[in-house]
């Protein structure tokens, strides 16, 4: 179960947190500093113009969990550049990466990097499988040669 932050500004420090950037870079993608975020509740860093960058830079973050607190971090896709100019959804759900024109979350390379280790992950999963299921036809192909 996902731990409740109890407010907004510590649920967009979890953001931060999530995707392993520092404090420092992951507020100046979004135009503030982190000792401005960390302010007073009069100087109110966390307003709508806020928000709308947030969430334009990180689109899978979840809006209700930022406001409300409810539901999870993340909706189900995370989007990544995968270079050249085309972006990547990768399901964490169903594990399914599709092609996709959706603009990405973030091009900090901090946010690239951890990603790109994701998808590192899963190739190397898939070449398990792949291997495993190769010496499962090699098996067939032998025993169907002693026939």
């Amino acid at each position: 179960m996902e731990k409740k932050f109890s407010s907004v500004k510590e649920r967009i420090l979890q953001i931060a947190d999530y995707y392993g950037i520092s404090k420092e870079k992951f507020f100046e993608e979004l135009d503030i500093t982190y000792g401005n975020f960390k302010g007073t509740a009069k100087d109110r860093p966390v307003n709508s113009s806020f928000l709308e960058k947030l969430l334009t830079k990180f689109p899978n973050v979840n809006p209700d969990w930022i406001l409300l607190g409810t539901g999870e971090m993340l909706r189900n896709s995370s989007y990544v550049n995968a270079g050249s100019g085309q972006q990547v959804v990768a399901n964490h759900n169903s594990g399914t990466i599709n092609a996709d024109n959706r603009q990405y979350y973030s091009d900090s390379p901090d946010v690239l990097r951890a990603q790109i280790d994701l998808l590192d992950e899963r190739i190397k999963e898939k070449d398990a499988q792949i291997k495993e299921k190769d010496a499962q036809i090699a098996k067939l192909l032998e025993i169907l040669s002693k026939k």
